[in-house]
């Protein structure tokens, strides 16, 4: 009977000694097991920070579409569970949940080049800097295809010459962003294009009164969206009568693009004149009563010059007429350009200097404002860039650059509120205008140039500018009616070439680029020309609470004018690349963005409803007209439902491999 009992008591050891085994193989697997499930959890973590940096970064870029991580350092979000830091182009993003888990995004922008590199940012402070090679490239404004350069070289840099990794088409920006959870890294690439966005019916004329063509040849219309989108229409929107006429009131031919629709609207008791193909057009209904709205940029939704004495953020100067003499020094007088023009009409005024100031405007700023503010604009002689005779060419002149500031207009205690920058001489905007005679050697609006590079000009007042007008993100804003006598321009397009950057260009490259615009255009095409006979080009947003002149008269006749960019105002607009005497030659007129004109008060939300005014007047030897969603939000404008006036879709996203 002992040997059974001894063998169940050696079978139970034996059990408890293979589930002892068990055991401590399962207390040593233990911390494996629960590091490969933190693994799990710290890669998902990783990858819901990387999108969370994809949907801060699409958030930015709706509401500013030159958006490229920012500028000078600031905290953007300081909210429970999200703190996001941008610096000149590197973005850091930390997210927090309820149990005090940290996760966190990072996407840059900037090359870390040096300031003369090939992004024309500011390298980030050391803190700031990113060593991962993955860059974003924002492309939406651009017009060809733009390579994604890898940050490969030491502590991040971009090396020059870079190597590419990938390419961003036209209107789209490749968005590039790390997430991290603990030791956990995860890279997405999200690539987004614009859209326009149909709340409003979009359109490239939006007239609250009449809107009349005046042309020798014809009118063309196009739109800048893909041609397979939801919304293929081009439209001209008017409240009132529409005419795309000769100059003897005869229809003129209204062109649309090929696989274009275009879309006609109108009061039909006020009438419509115009030649088309009925099978590419649409005519459609529409007046001040019907509450079709525009779209409805309010006053107090566009960005202004800061006001405040202590500002670090805008340059602030006296209103009145800055004057350019010969000798390239500039005058300042305390009065509008009207009453300018009548002062230097009166030869015993012509030698009063009034004025002179300096090139950073010491004499017409506060102390303050000049000890905030002492960077960011010059105004000085400058040699300046034209293109005759299949050549380049300079001439003399007078550059006001500013960049990355604003300038706000301030009134004067004798009650100017204008801001007038023109020749001694200023010049007329049309041949029957009269004016004080200009002496040989006189500077015209040719030898005046205005450069707007992420800056806002906001006046109380007029704004009268006679020069040639420059640059990216710049905005004008006044309260009173806005008039410009634009002088030739040279045309800069690219990733890396702006007109702030014009002291640094190689001739060559302004040559090439001059020959490309050149064989685009001329006298003869719709397009850019850059002729000496033919070369307006304005490349800026417009804002007026009164109505807007545009003209691209010079001496004796009128040079084409080129517009990218928003226009818009309460009032009336006229863009005048001619007038009614046929023996004056006219140039052509080419819009690439939007024009508004509301008239009345956008707040109001009815278009054309009460006053006669919004009427829109073009004059030109032919009209091109595309509609391009891209320029919308440059003003940070809103429609009235509150939501923007573009889209950013989605056409692309991956996991990178790193």
């Amino acid at each position: 009977m002992r040997r059974p009992r001894a063998f169940v008591l050696l079978s139970v050891l034996l059990v408890m000694l293979v589930v002892g085994l068990l055991l401590r193989a399962a207390i040593v697997r233990m911390p494996v097991v629960a590091g490969s499930y933190r693994h799990a959890s710290d890669q998902d973590s990783a990858k819901r920070a990387a999108e969370s940096g994809l949907e801060y970064a699409v958030t930015q870029l709706r509401q500013n579409p030159r958006w490229r991580g920012g500028g000078a350092s600031q905290t953007v979000v300081d909210q429970p569970g999200l703190r996001v830091e941008e610096e000149r182009g590197n973005v850091f993003g930390l997210l927090s949940d309820g149990n005090g888990r940290q996760s966190q995004f990072r996407l840059r922008f900037n090359f870390q080049d040096g300031p003369d590199g090939g992004d024309s940012m500011d390298d980030p402070a050391d803190e700031h800097r990113l060593k991962m090679p993955w860059l974003s490239l924002n492309n939406l404004l651009g017009t060809s295809d733009a390579g994604i350069p890898l940050a490969n070289g030491p502590n991040g840099r971009v090396p020059d010459p870079a190597e590419t990794h990938g390419v961003v088409p036209p209107q789209s920006v490749t968005l590039r962003v790390e997430g991290l959870a603990n030791a956990q890294s995860v890279v997405v690439e999200g690539v987004y294009r614009v859209s326009a966005n149909h709340a409003v019916p979009d359109a490239v004329v939006m007239a609250g009164g009449d809107l009349k063509l005046n042309v020798i040849g014809k009118a063309f219309l196009n739109a800048a969206h893909p041609r397979n989108s939801a919304d293929n229409w081009v439209r001209l929107r008017t409240k009132k009568e529409l005419r795309v006429v000769h100059p003897d009131g005869t229809a003129a031919d209204l062109e649309v693009a090929p696989e274009r629709k275009a879309q006609l609207a109108r009061d039909q008791a006020r009438g419509l004149v115009a030649h088309f193909d009925e099978d590419a057009v649409q005519v459609t209904q529409e007046d001040a009563s019907d509450g079709k709205d525009f779209y409805s940029v309010k006053w107090e939704n566009v960005h202004q010059a800061d006001s405040q004495a202590t500002t670090t953020t805008a340059i602030q100067i006296k209103a009145g007429t800055y004057a350019v003499w010969p000798d390239g020094s500039i005058h300042y007088f305390d009065k509008s350009l009207g009453e300018y023009k009548r002062f230097i009409a009166n030869p015993a005024h012509q030698d009063d200097a009034g004025t002179i100031v300096s090139s950073r405007l010491a004499e017409v700023r506060t102390a303050t404002n000049l000890e905030l503010n002492p960077d960011h604009m010059l105004i000085r002689p400058h040699q300046l860039p034209y293109y005759r005779d299949d050549d380049l060419h300079f001439e003399d002149g007078v550059l006001w650059n500013m960049a990355n500031t604003d300038l706000l207009v301030k009134a004067t205690n004798s009650g100017t509120q204008d801001l007038a920058f023109v020749p001694k001489f200023p010049a007329a905007a049309n041949s029957t205008q009269e004016i004080t005679p200009v002496p040989n050697g006189g500077y015209t609006p040719d030898n005046l140039m205005l450069s707007l590079v992420n800056t806002t000009i906001t006046a109380p007042g007029r704004v009268d500018l006679q020069c040639c007008v420059k640059g990216r993100a710049g905005t004008i804003t006044s309260e009173g009616d806005m008039s410009i006598v634009a002088g030739r321009t040279l045309t800069l397009k690219g990733q890396r070439t702006a007109i702030g950057d014009i002291d640094t260009v190689d001739p060559e490259l302004l040559r090439s680029l001059a020959q490309k615009a050149r064989q685009q255009g001329g006298k003869d095409k719709a397009g850019l020309g850059l002729d000496d006979n033919d070369s307006g080009t304005l490349q800026l947003n417009i804002y007026s609470k009164g109505d807007v002149n545009i003209s691209s008269f010079a001496a004796k006749s009128y040079r084409s004018l080129g517009f990218q960019g928003l226009m818009y105002s309460w009032g009336n607009f006229r863009l005048n690349a001619g007038e009614e005497d046929p023996l004056v030659h006219r140039g052509n007129v080419v819009l690439n963005g939007a024009l508004v004109s509301y008239g009345n008060d956008p707040s109001s939300q009815q278009p054309g409803l009460g006053a006669e005014k919004g009427g829109v007047s073009m004059k030109a030897r032919s009209v091109h007209l595309t509609f391009d969603p891209r320029f919308l939000p440059a003003i940070n404008q809103l429609q009235p439902d509150g939501t923007a006036l573009y889209q950013l879709s989605r056409t692309g996203f991956r996991y990178m491999p790193h």
